[in-house]
C-alpha cells in the first residue's frame, strides 16, 4: 500500500488550496492534516469564517472525508476555535481510526470580569454612513462561491471598521451567576439539530427541535426562579442601607435624584415653592426699566400685538 502523507499549514489570510485537496483526492490512500484555519459551525465550531465555508464545499464536492476531530486547539470564554483538520480520502478511511484528533494546544483562559457592550444609543449615525459610503468595496455580479465569499468579508470588514470608529462600547461587569452547563448543552443540541433541520427540512428534526426548545425555556424560567429566592435570601433587613441597595437592584429600581431650590439661604423642596420661586423671579426680571432711554411707544406697540394675538387666538 502506497500512503500519501501532507502536512499542511494555511495562513490565515490566506484561502484553502483547493488544488492540493484535487491533487489528494485523487489518490487512492491520502491523509491531509494541519492547521487548514478553517472555521465551521458544521465542524463543532462556535464560528464560520471564508476558509470553513471553502472547505465545507470542497470536501461536499471531493472523494474526501474529515476525521471526527472535535478537540479544538484553542479554549477561551468566547466558545471553542476548531482550525486544524484531519481529511482522508474515501478509500483510506476504513484502515484508520475515525475519532483520531489533534489534541488541544492551547490552554483555557480565564473569563473576563466585565461584558462588552456596543452601546448603540451613543452611535454617531452619521459619521456611520459617511465611513460606509467612503470605503464601500466593488461588488461585481458573480457566480463563483470563492469571489462572493470574498466579496462577503470585504463588505463585513468595511461595516466592523465604520462600527468601531463611530460606535462606543461599554463594559458591565459580570455579577450574575453562569448558566449551568446541563442548560448550555441543551441549548448546543437544541442549535445543532435546528441546523440539521435547516439543511435536510425533515419533520422529525423540526420535532425534536420543539422539544428541546421547550425544555430549554422550562429549565431556564426554573433556573431564574432559584436564582431569584437565592437572592431574596441575602437580604439583611437589618442592614437598612445595603439592604436598599440590593433591593433596588433586584427590582430594577433607578434613583431619581430630587434637586432643591436655595433662595435668601432657604432651601425649597416642594413642587409648589419651587414655582413659586420661578414666579417671582421672572416678574422680578421682566419689569418695565425706569430708564429716561426706555422707548414707551414701542413697549405700548408690543403690548397692543400681543392683545390683539391673545384675543385672534
Amino acid at each position: 500500500m502506497s500512503i500519501l502523507i501532507i502536512s499542511y499549514y494555511n495562513r490565515p489570510q490566506d484561502r484553502v488550496s483547493a488544488d492540493l485537496l484535487r491533487y489528494a483526492a485523487q489518490h487512492n490512500f491520502a491523509i491531509v492534516l494541519g492547521d487548514f484555519n478553517a472555521r465551521h459551525t458544521d465542524f463543532g465550531d462556535t464560528q464560520t469564517n471564508p476558509n470553513g465555508r471553502s472547505l465545507n464545499s470542497l470536501i461536499i464536492t471531493l472523494p474526501l472525508c474529515r476525521l471526527h476531530n472535535t478537540d479544538p486547539p484553542f479554549l477561551s470564554h468566547t466558545g471553542c476555535s476548531i482550525s486544524d483538520h484531519i481529511l482522508s480520502t474515501e478509500n483510506f478511511v476504513p484502515f484508520l481510526y475515525p475519532h483520531c484528533s489533534k489534541g488541544t494546544t492551547m490552554a483555557l483562559l480565564p473569563p473576563p470580569a466585565f461584558i462588552p457592550i456596543t452601546n448603540f444609543k451613543q452611535a454617531d449615525w452619521q459619521k456611520f454612513q459617511q465611513l460606509v459610503s467612503d470605503n464601500l468595496p466593488v461588488i461585481a455580479p458573480t457566480v463563483n462561491f470563492l469571489t462572493v465569499d470574498r466579496q462577503v468579508a470585504q463588505f463585513t470588514e468595511v461595516l466592523k471598521t465604520a462600527q468601531s470608529q463611530s460606535i462606543p462600547r461599554k463594559f458591565i461587569p459580570i455579577n450574575k451567576r453562569p448558566i449551568p452547563a446541563r442548560i448550555l448543552a441543551l441549548i448546543r443540541e437544541k442549535r445543532r439539530v435546528y441546523r440539521s433541520f435547516i439543511q435536510t427540512r425533515d419533520p422529525a428534526l423540526k420535532t425534536i427541535f420543539n422539544r428541546l426548545n421547550a425544555q430549554v425555556r422550562r429549565d431556564l424560567n426554573r433556573f431564574r426562579e432559584e436564582q431569584w429566592i437565592d437572592s431574596c435570601r441575602l437580604l439583611d433587613y437589618r442592614n437598612g442601607k445595603k439592604f436598599w441597595t440590593q433591593f433596588q437592584t433586584l427590582t430594577v429600581q433607578k434613583t431619581t435624584t430630587v434637586h432643591h431650590l436655595v433662595r435668601n439661604n432657604a432651601i425649597i423642596n416642594t413642587p409648589l415653592e419651587k414655582a413659586n420661586c420661578f414666579a417671582e423671579t421672572l416678574e422680578q426680571i421682566h419689569q418695565v426699566p425706569n430708564d429716561p432711554h426706555f422707548d414707551d411707544a414701542f413697549f405700548a406697540q408690543v403690548i397692543r400685538s400681543v392683545n390683539n394675538f391673545c384675543l385672534q387666538k
